[in-house]
């Protein structure tokens, strides 16, 4: 077609047009289709600001362009050694959350005092400082009456010095209940790293360098952190090098990442750890073991044997500790046909994969929520971190990580700006006396740092007390938890503060909703989850959107 001076005329004004009708169907603010509307004119104002994306918790780095104070795209930073400049339709989407028309833009009131799934809370707006006054007016008075203990703070995703914050506030206020997520989340590996390996955190692995991955239900394609780290580490064990690793999952369904991987265990739900002690059991009867980690019988001809008890003077170990006592107490009966019966995986599958397992090395086995999200969650993760070990995976080439945090300064202490509540409310902690509401800490939960779905109950019953006042940050207790009704009932008479930006299931709860900015408007730093090997961090610059 001839492109004369009419026909691009056409072509323009129908061009403009089309990017208002989309701009107006969208129903978004779209500053690229309003400029056009508006003559095209460029704008007076263009830059690319780099920030950290919160989309989900792998803390990719991005960058966002701004046209005349308004934010109109966002891509990948290609200096972040995390995405190194890709970024997932998640990343991608954040300016949907930023203009969002159903996010909460101002405090609200509620005014309809009954709380309940069919109650209509009939919020009102209301100012930032009326807001900020009447909940200052709460708390000061929970202090006045000595019960500045009753205050929790229940916080889901914190990032970089938030969870900090909130413990300085709540030290400084009179109160020990700062109750985080972790517990329904991925607590159950943290601990079992730290009674099997002293590290008490997530860890991070060597994914490059692998040749074998055994997967315990961790969604490696769709959730386990980080994701674009590890969608990026998948194509370079799949195709970026000259041998291609070994994926094997172990999943109760048949998940995206089963779907992807050479091969899909499929296994009862909650018996995880019968498939690991099974694995195990092969592992050292077959021999297979890696003795200059591990250690070895004192005597050629000694060897592991299925239901019989080693002497602990016969074996010296190098590395490991507990080896013998572990067999003698648990893995000399875990035969594959043992396990068989419990998880559902065929005895000679188990048998075939633990050989490649422990002759396929470098070799990792790692997992996360899916496995320790049961009944003796710990146990179950504790028993597939312990494969790593018996194949010299730890802290090696192509096996675990321990990511080195950033090196902080640390935060002033707290003691010396406390008040006599305060400081009565730590002595009663201290000594005892006073336990936090999840009762965390306690004899019954010593290495839990938070016991979240704990919260509810014992608010209901009264021990070790009621709550009179919750903040809620980053998380959603009448929706995320097992059995979420408890909170239905627990907050019916707790006066509860939310800091959502969007309608909640527990904001509907709410006495006050003070909405929170979005990450494209936070100056936060963020510290990257293990997976680098080495420290690193990010900073969140909320200048994205002005």
């Amino acid at each position: 077609m001839r492109l004369d001076r009419r026909t691009f005329l056409k072509a323009s004004a129908v061009g403009a047009a089309g990017a208002s009708l989309i701009g107006r169907v969208m129903g978004l603010p779209n500053p690229v289709a309003r400029a056009l509307q508006e003559g095209g004119a460029a704008p007076a104002d263009e830059r690319w600001v780099r920030s950290v994306c919160r989309q989900c918790p792998s803390g990719c780095g991005i960058q966002v362009r701004v046209f005349d104070g308004r934010a109109v795209k966002i891509e990948g930073n290609p200096d972040h050694p995390i995405n190194f400049g890709r970024l997932c339709p998640k990343g991608q989407a954040g300016l949907q959350v930023l203009y969002d028309p159903d996010r909460i833009k101002t405090p609200l009131r509620r005014t309809n005092p009954r709380k309940g799934p069919d109650q209509d809370p009939g919020f009102v707006p209301v100012s930032w400082e009326e807001a900020l006054d009447a909940v200052a007016a709460k708390l000061r008075q929970l202090r006045d009456e000595g019960k500045s203990h009753t205050l929790a703070i229940m916080g889901g995703r914190y990032r970089g010095h938030a969870p900090a914050m909130t413990g300085v506030f709540l030290s400084l206020y009179g109160s020990p209940n700062d109750i985080g997520h972790s517990s329904i989340c991925s607590d159950a590996s943290v601990i079992a790293h730290y009674l099997t390996d002293g590290n008490k955190s997530y860890q991070g692995y060597d994914w490059d360098h692998t040749n074998y991955v055994l997967c315990f239900g961790a969604a490696f394609l769709e959730a386990f952190r980080p994701t674009t780290r590890l969608l990026r580490a998948w194509g370079h064990l799949r195709r970026g090098r000259p041998v291609r690793a070994k994926f094997v999952q172990v999943d109760v369904r048949l998940s995206v990442t089963a779907a992807k991987a050479d091969e899909w265990l499929v296994v009862k739900p909650g018996t995880d750890a019968a498939l690991a002690l099974g694995l195990a059991h092969v592992i050292l009867t077959e021999g297979l073991w890696d003795r200059g980690f591990v250690g070895d019988f004192n005597r050629p001809g000694l060897r592991f044997q299925a239901g019989v008890a080693v002497d602990p003077a016969a074996f010296t170990e190098r590395w490991t500790y507990g080896l013998v006592d572990w067999w003698n107490e648990v893995v000399k009966d875990a035969t594959p046909e043992w396990a068989e019966k419990i998880c559902g995986v065929p005895a000679e599958t188990i048998r075939r994969i633990a050989v490649e397992f422990a002759t396929t090395r470098p070799a990792v086995a790692t997992g996360e929520r899916g496995a320790g999200a049961h009944t003796n969650g710990c146990y179950t993760r504790m028993a597939i971190h312990a494969l790593n070990a018996l194949v010299g995976s730890m802290y090696s080439k192509g096996g675990v990580r321990r990511q080195i945090s950033p090196p902080y300064a640390k935060l002033p202490s707290t003691e010396d700006y406390m008040d006599e509540t305060a400081r009565a409310v730590a002595e009663r902690v201290k000594s005892g006396e006073l336990l936090r509401i999840d009762k965390a800490g306690s004899h019954d939960f010593p290495f839990a740092k938070n016991v979240y779905q704990n919260v509810a109950d014992n608010h209901l019953k009264g021990d070790p007390y009621k709550l009179n006042a919750v903040i809620i940050y980053l998380t959603n207790p009448l929706f995320t938890p097992m059995s979420p009704q408890r909170f239905e009932e627990a907050f019916k008479d707790v006066f509860v503060v939310e800091t959502t930006s969007y309608m909640s299931e527990t904001a509907l709860y709410a006495d006050y909703i003070l909405p929170d900015h979005s990450y494209l408007e936070t100056y936060l730093d963020d510290p990257i989850y293990p997976s680098l090997g080495y420290p690193c961090t990010g900073i969140q610059i909320g200048r994205a959107h002005v």
